[in-house]
C-alpha cells in the first residue's frame, strides 16, 4: 500500500490516472450506446422501440414541466421493455445494458475511491 501511496504523490502518475479516469467515465458509456442502437435495432419490436423514443420532443432546453414530461415518456419506454411490449430481444438487451452500467459505476467506485484515499491518507497528520 505504501508503494501505490508514492505513486499517487507523483504529479506525472495523477495526471495519467486522471486521463484514465476520465477515459473510464467516457468511453464505456459510448461504446455501450453504439452497441445498443446496433442490437435494438435486429429486431421488429427494437425498431418499433426506436421509432417510438424518435416521435417523442425533444427540447434541448425546458422548463421543469418539460423534462418531467420527458423523463415519464422514458420511464414508460423503460416499463414497456421490461413487460416484454416490444419483444424478448428487446428486453434482453435493455437488461444487459443494465448490468453493463452497473458493473461501469462499481468500476468507477473503485477506480475513483483509490484516488479519494491516497488523497486523505495523504492529509493525514501520520503521513507526515
Amino acid at each position: 500500500m505504501d508503494s501505490m501511496l508514492t505513486f499517487f504523490q507523483e504529479p506525472t502518475f495523477r495526471l495519467y490516472y486522471m486521463i484514465g479516469g476520465v477515459a473510464l467515465l467516457t468511453l464505456p458509456m459510448l461504446l455501450l450506446a453504439r452497441w445498443y442502437h446496433r442490437e435494438i435495432l435486429k429486431s421488429p419490436g427494437g425498431r418499433e422501440l426506436m421509432k417510438r423514443q424518435n416521435r417523442s420532443p425533444v427540447r434541448s432546453r425546458g422548463d421543469i414541466m418539460s423534462v418531467s414530461s420527458q423523463f415519464n415518456i422514458g420511464m414508460g419506454l423503460m416499463k414497456s421493455i421490461s413487460r416484454g411490449r416490444f419483444g424478448q430481444h428487446a428486453r434482453a438487451t435493455q437488461n444487459k445494458a443494465y448490468w453493463i452500467v452497473g458493473f461501469w459505476i462499481a468500476a468507477n467506485v473503485v477506480y475513483f475511491g483509490l484516488l479519494i484515499w491516497a488523497d486523505e491518507v495523504a492529509r493525514s497528520p501520520l503521513a507526515s
